[in-house]
């Protein structure tokens, strides 16, 4: 891999990196995945997969606005990442409950629904309502919020789906570990690999 040339050097081919090398390698730049381990090898083969906007981490404002541009990119990505690769992600429209199980759980609910109900079709649930929905929860529920729109998928199958896709558009993944980024007046020039 001695000086090898590319337009573009990722470092890891998690969902993130290749996420990325999809994208960049569609619009045609020559990309190249570097990845210590294997494929989806560290936090994203481990994830719950679940996409759901009733997160206590938003706030009003841009980060939400971006949570929401995601959220809609991903149901139009992922069916052509499936048809693209033939790799089957699980992917999944789905209700998610956002519950409470104390006071501060349910102050977090109601501020979130203020603003959040204008953005998204989402109800406050009893607790009563909580337990129609899904009798095995803990009795001691105090209520919730329910999405109708979560989406669900197998976060290690993205993952796959990503990287050969990558590959497909001519993305090159090197399994070597990056050892030290060089660069040049503040501009990376290039990563070496041992």
């Amino acid at each position: 891999m001695k000086n090898e040339r590319c337009d573009i050097v990722i470092v890891g081919a998690g969902a993130v990196g290749c996420a990325i090398a999809y994208l960049l390698s569609k619009s045609g730049l020559q990309v190249t995945i570097l990845e210590q381990d294997s494929i989806g090898s560290g936090s994203s083969a481990h994830a719950t997969g679940l996409f759901t906007l009733l997160g206590s981490d938003f706030s009003d404002g841009p980060s939400f606005e971006m949570a929401l541009a995601s959220h809609a990119i991903c149901k139009t990505i992922v069916p052509a990442l499936e048809r693209e690769t033939s790799i089957e992600t699980l992917f999944q429209h789905k209700q998610a409950i956002r519950l409470a199980l104390d006071e501060e759980d349910m102050h977090v609910i109601q501020s979130m629904g203020i603003w959040q109900s204008k953005y998204l079709p989402i109800k406050r649930l009893s607790t009563t309502q909580c337990l129609q929905i899904e009798p095995r929860i803990t009795k001691k529920v105090m209520g919730g919020m329910l999405e109708s729109d979560a989406l669900q998928i197998d976060s290690y199958r993205l993952t796959l789906a990503l990287a050969k896709a990558s590959e497909q558009n001519g993305a090159s993944i090197k399994f070597r570990r990056a050892t030290k980024i060089k660069h040049h007046k503040k501009k990376v020039t290039g990563i070496e690999v041992p």
